[in-house]
C-alpha cells in the first residue's frame, strides 16, 4: 500500500484502481502534470513520487516528506527539499 504525504503534514494510505498505479492516477493524487521519482534505498526499497515542476509552480514546502527523505536517503535539507504532495510507493506498485 502506498502513502500520500500532503504539505499540511497529513498522510493517508492509498491504493491503485487496479494492481498498480498509473501515471494518470499519480498525477491526480499529487496534483501535477509530470512526476519525478526518487528511489529511496532500503529493503525493500521505496519510491517517492513528486511534482517535477513543483518549485516552478510555487508549491509549498513538504516538511514531512523532506524529513522522510533525510531519514531514509541520508540527504540533507536545502536544495533537495520536497515541495507539493508526495506519493510513496513500494517497488512494484507502479506500472
Amino acid at each position: 500500500m502506498a502513502t500520500l504525504i500532503r504539505v499540511d503534514r497529513t498522510t493517508s494510505e492509498v491504493r491503485p484502481a487496479a494492481k498498480r498505479f498509473t501515471l494518470e492516477e499519480m498525477y491526480g493524487l499529487i496534483g501535477c502534470e509530470t512526476v519525478e521519482m526518487l528511489r529511496v534505498p532500503g529493503r525493500p526499497y521505496r519510491c517517492m513520487w513528486f511534482d517535477e515542476d513543483g518549485r516552478g509552480a510555487g508549491k509549498l514546502h513538504n516538511a514531512a516528506a523532506s524529513a522522510l527523505l533525510v531519514r531514509l536517503h541520508g540527504r540533507t535539507l536545502g536544495a533537495d527539499d520536497i515541495v507539493g504532495d508526495v506519493l510513496v510507493t513500494g517497488a512494484g506498485e507502479v506500472s
